[in-house]
Formats: structure tokens, sequence, C-alpha cells
């Protein structure tokens, strides 16, 4: 709620991540940036994550799915009607906004924003769209740990799994296979000047707008909540705290709200209500 705090420290809360992407040396240190994202939520790229086994109810497995898209599915970068193109225009102009309150000169803003829309759009082209999606035999394919250097030979999976800190796992369902093949070529032929590029947006992109400056949480409204869902204004800021908390503390919420708003004579007085009608009802 202190939001003059906040202002005053900038991109303090985020330059740690920042840094880290500045020294990035090759591109064979993506895979170690990668799961350092996923232990923070950043679903760049690609996710990864447990799921129950589809075929053994009784079993968690590990999976790897298509991500990485900052718009909300992959046709938003395909289709050609009008609306689309004035979302990937807005979109664009977003980016741009994004990148040059992050440091760069407007010019290095705009040519950073196209690579980084020409980068996803890429991603877009190589994901199933959400109707197939909906198939659990499109997105199930378990597949030894061991053979996943088969279908990226250019990523270092052990590298990844190392400093993700899983459990180790022998196999890993592979939601999108074609999708990963494509990431490994578009690795292969995207500059690593661009994947940072794509990479500090991505942390812009995933850290909650009450965490950083005004300027900042105020482009991310304009865009993901006012051009893209049509929200006229933004929430009061405390409404906005209150919904965070709910959704990443909700079981401890819930306990401080019984303890404030049910107290034990409420909850004796409602079970006695239920008793007398299960007593008319009979």
């Amino acid at each position: 709620m202190n939001t003059a705090t906040i202002d005053k420290l900038g991109l303090a809360p985020v330059q740690a991540e920042l840094a880290r992407i500045d020294a990035l040396a090759s591109k064979a240190d993506v895979p170690g940036l990668l799961a350092h994202y996923q232990r923070l939520g950043i679903k760049a790229l690609f996710s990864f994550g447990e799921q129950q086994d589809f075929k053994n109810a009784r079993k968690q497995i590990g999976v790897i799915d298509a991500a990485g898209l900052g718009l909300p599915e992959r046709d938003y970068y395909l289709r050609t009607g009008a609306g689309d193109v004035t979302i990937r225009a807005q979109y664009l102009a977003h980016v741009t906004a994004v990148l040059h309150q992050l440091g760069s000169t407007p010019a290095q803003a705009a040519t950073g924003a196209q690579k980084i829309l020409d980068f996803e759009t890429a991603l877009a082209t190589a994901t199933l769209d959400i109707t197939a999606q909906r198939d659990p035999k499109n997105i199930y394919h378990l597949t030894p740990v061991a053979d996943l250097a088969k279908l990226t030979p250019g990523f270092a999976w052990p590298t990844f799994f190392a400093a993700v800190g899983g459990p180790a796992m022998t196999e890993v369902n592979v939601a999108q296979p074609a999708f990963f093949t494509a990431l490994d070529q578009l690795l292969a032929a995207t500059d690593l000047a661009t994947l940072k590029l794509y990479f500090r947006y991505w942390v812009v992109l995933s850290t909650p707008g009450t965490a950083l400056p005004a300027a900042l949480d105020a482009e991310s409204f304009n865009f993901y909540s006012h051009q893209l869902r049509g929200t006229p204004q933004q929430q009061p800021r405390w409404k906005r705290c209150s919904a965070a908390v709910d959704n990443a503390l909700g079981e401890a919420l819930g306990q401080l709200y019984v303890a404030q708003s049910f107290p034990p004579a409420s909850k004796a007085a409602t079970q006695q209500m239920v008793r007398d009608i299960e007593a008319a009802m009979e």
C-alpha cells in the first residue's frame, strides 16, 4: 500500500533479475536462467511443473509445456482480422513503453519490442491452438528424460533439472513435442541480445503490478486490463492487495476472517438452525 516507497525504490525490487539477464555470457547459460525463473513462477519460453498422470490417477508426473506468450494465446498472433491487428499494434506499443521504462531509448525500445513480438509470434506458430489442447491425446507424450536430448539437442536438460531443484525423474510428459523441436531451432536462430530483451520484458510481465512503480503498473493495466479486456478503470489499491493475499494465502486469510466475522456464538446458532430445519423436515 505504500506507493511512495514503491515509487522511490523504482526498479530496485527486480534489479537482481535484470542483472542476472545482463550477465548471460552465452546461450549455454539459458537453461540455468530458465530453471531459476520457473522457481519464481516466470513461464518464459515454456512451463515446467507437475500433473496427474492421465493414464494412472495414483501417479503425479513432471510436465513441460509450451508457454512464453505475452498475449493470451496463439491465435492473437496469427489471426488476420482488423481487431487482432489492432491488438498486436497495442501490444507492440505496450512492450515498447515497458522497455523504455527499463532504460532503453525510445528508438531502442521500439526496435526491441518488434524483436520480442517477432520472437513470440514464432513461439505461437509452434504452439497448439486451444481447441487442440482440449484433447488429452494431443497433450500427453510420456517421454524418458534421457530422450529429451533427441527432441531438443541444443538445450541442456540435465542443467535445467539440476538447477530447478525438483525430485529426480526418469520420464516427463512433453505436452507439445513439436513445440519443443521448434523452440530448439528458434533458440539456435535467435541472437543472445534478442533473448535478453525478451527475458527482461518477462521479468516485468511476471511481477505483480502492485510491486512496481506507478508508471509500469499503469502501463500494465492500460494494455492487459483496459485495451485487451475492456476494464474501464483500475480497482482501488486496497482491493487489489486484498485479492492478491486471498489468491496466495486463501486458507490463512479465511481463518482470520472467520475469527473476526464468525464467532463461536454464530457457529452455535447456525448449528442449532440446521438441527431445527432437520427436525422440521422429519
